[in-house]
């Protein structure tokens, strides 16, 4: 499975190379050939186990965790919420009526008035006897069947809240998605801050970053993006903050239209729409700097296993290119952080011989940086479910899989045995035989689960003990499911649940396969090898066919230019001008000549002919005339007249 995608990706190459090289002259049966080939490959790709995403109810994730006593971005409105009649004003504003009345009017109905959040009631009324569109939060919330009869706005109503310092749209659930009666603004600024803003790091999510003299925009690469902060000497432009802020990854492509960078700083490129640009081309793919992973809470933590043991090396883990002196270091650069991920220290990760990332060609990297790095500082951990760490047993060097000790290691030659000590027992030579792993956590582990968890989500059994089916921004998950971790936001997967305390939302990797377990790899096999079986039985056909259509095609383009007739001329007399001026035609008509005419003279004679062919020569029999002889003096010529001629007088 985890060389599944770089085959599929390599042989979906190959088969399009294909068809740009033969598919003009093989006529129509290659393409539709390739094509089949590629589709057979991803069946097998579905078929062999690798989950399929699927979105299920497609609605974009929401982060859900909005800090509800920050008022500071809120406006007081000294009149009070219930005069103001737009969206934008009433979802920046607080009640500020007590200010008007000297601190008197601070309740009404025993429901809190004065400094209440203004509640934004979707552009209709909000109760009955009032034509208000905008109240004070604890008054329309709490006061139904007290100060009022209905509240007409229970579904519709938006609350109004703080983003980064900047008024934004809440729900009870989080941030809302969409505010009902708010259009915003087409081509100048937000006045509320966009659902798909995120919250920007804070001071210890970017205590890693390292500061760039030369601004967030000289950085060209994701991992460098990734990793710095800007520390520039502008301090703001138009208006919005620059030095200071966290860098924005606009995933390979230009950020806005008015400057060719990939890499912006946070502030400017979030709300800069309307002020400096038009357009945020990167709106749906940006990445935000950070301490991801095991640098701050929310990676995948590193086991807790001795690692005293392993020797540092110098000049860092890809410097590896053996498992047997991957899998005894850790890494010994001193660099704290790279890409916002620790390096110095971290025990080295053999990737089961194949590279570990994308993009680089390291078959040992540090753990940290490459378990959690996906997204940060590459694009795709390639050996997510065969990597080992190095670690210690028994005070020596092992092979470990996420779980403990393990026999089982991709890439190795000569396999090793689990160390022993001379007084160990026989559970303890069990628990570390193969895969010393905890049986409680589960193969499906990031796994989708919304369907083998009959469309809930929450704890599930298919997910395992203890763990839930559960969408990263999700509203309507239950309270099992963390909203921190590493989990998807694309649709519901199997993690870890609120019981892991400060692991709860990191997808840990799958367990490996003990020694005497099964998990169907006869299956997994067959759908590796009958589409590479059917590959190779497909390339000799398409070879002949190619090279039969290329013929034809040659022979057809010889007759137009040979023929020099056009379209009218026939078949045959293309040939025949096409034979007669070919210039080993003309070779053997010239030998032919040259036998014949044997005295070399250029004329060939009867006699020349009958010689070549053995033949006598057949003279011709003279005749005699039988006219009369008429000599020439007897014949008498006249004068000749013409008709218009007159003789003289």
């Amino acid at each position: 499975r985890p060389y599944w995608s770089l085959i599929c990706q390599q042989v979906s190459a190959a088969a399009a190379a294909m068809v740009r090289n033969f598919g003009s002259n093989s006529g129509s049966a290659v393409r539709p050939l390739a094509l089949t080939l590629v589709a057979f490959l991803c069946i097998g790709r579905a078929s062999g186990g690798l989950s399929m995403q699927r979105v299920e109810n497609a609605k974009p994730a929401v982060e859900t965790d909005p800090d509800l006593s920050d008022l500071g971005c809120l406006t007081r409105e000294t009149r009070g919420c219930r005069f103001l009649q737009n969206a934008e004003q009433c979802l920046s504003s607080r009640d500020g009526s007590a200010v008007q009345t000297g601190g008197t009017n601070t309740s009404w109905y025993g429901l809190k008035v004065s400094g209440e959040r203004c509640v934004w009631c979707g552009g209709g009324q909000c109760r009955e006897n009032a034509e208000t569109v905008c109240e004070p939060y604890d008054f329309i919330l709490h006061g139904e069947g007290t100060a009022f009869q209905h509240f007409k706005a229970k579904g519709v109503y938006r609350i109004a809240g703080c983003k980064n310092g900047r008024p934004a749209a809440l729900e009870k659930n989080g941030y809302a998605v969409q505010v009902p009666g708010y259009t915003p603004s087409i081509s100048g600024p937000a006045h509320l801050v966009p659902w798909w803003v995120p919250k920007r790091p804070t001071a210890d999510d970017m205590s890693c970053l390292e500061p760039e003299k030369f601004g967030c925009r000289s950085l060209k690469t994701m991992g460098e993006c990734l990793s710095r902060k800007d520390d520039s000497n502008i301090q703001t432009l138009k208006g919005l903050k620059v030095k200071g802020e966290p860098c924005v990854w606009c995933g390979k492509g230009l950020c806005q239209e008015h400057s060719p960078t990939m890499c912006e700083p946070f502030d400017y490129i979030m709300y800069g729409k309307g002020i400096a640009f038009d357009t945020f081309f990167a709106r749906d793919n940006f990445r935000v700097a950070g301490c991801h992973g095991g640098v701050v809470a929310g990676g995948i933590p590193k086991p807790s296993f001795d690692y005293k043991c392993l020797t540092p090396k110098a000049d860092g883990c890809p410097k590896n290119r053996s498992p047997f002196d991957c899998l005894s270091s850790s890494d010994g650069r001193q660099i704290p952080h790279q890409d916002g991920l620790k390096i110095h220290g971290e025990p080295c990760v053999w990737c089961g011989g194949i590279p570990c990332v994308s993009g680089r060609l390291a078959l040992c990297e540090p753990f940290d940086w490459v378990v959690n790095g996906q997204g940060q500082a590459f694009d795709d951990f390639v050996a997510k479910t065969t990597f080992r760490v190095a670690a210690c047993t028994y005070g020596k060097p092992f092979p470990h899989s996420y779980y403990g000790p393990t026999e089982m290691n991709p890439g190795m030659i000569d396999q090793v045995k689990v160390p022993e000590k001379d007084t160990m027992t026989a559970p303890e030579r069990e628990a570390l035989q193969a895969v010393a792993m905890d049986k409680k956590v589960s193969r499906h582990m990031g796994l989708e689960c919304w369907n083998k968890c009959d469309q809930e989500a929450g704890y599930c059994a298919w997910c395992g003990n203890g763990n839930a089916c559960c969408r990263r921004g999700w509203s309507q998950d239950p309270a099992e499911c963390p909203e921190g971790g590493n989990h998807s936001t694309a649709q519901h997967v199997c993690t870890n649940s609120v019981k892991a305390g400060v692991g709860a939302g990191v997808i840990l990797p799958r367990p490996p396969t003990t020694l005497g377990e099964s998990d169907n790899s006869f299956a997994q096999w067959v759908w590796l090898l009958v589409p590479l079986l059917v590959v190779l039985a497909a390339i000799p056909v398409v070879l002949l066919c190619c090279t039969r259509s290329r013929k034809r095609t040659s022979r057809a383009m010889l007759f137009q230019e040979g023929s020099g007739l056009g379209e009218s001329g026939s078949e045959d007399e293309a040939l025949m001008h096409v034979q007669t001026s070919d210039p080993r035609s003309q070779e053997i008509t010239n030998d032919l000549f040259d036998t014949l005419d044997r005295n070399h003279d250029g004329i060939i004679t009867q006699s020349d002919f009958a010689s070549a062919f053995g033949v006598p020569v057949l003279r011709p029999v003279r005749t005699v005339s039988s006219t009369p002889y008429v000599p020439c003096s007897s014949i008498v010529m006249g004068p000749m007249r013409g008709a218009s001629d007159t003789s003289p007088s």
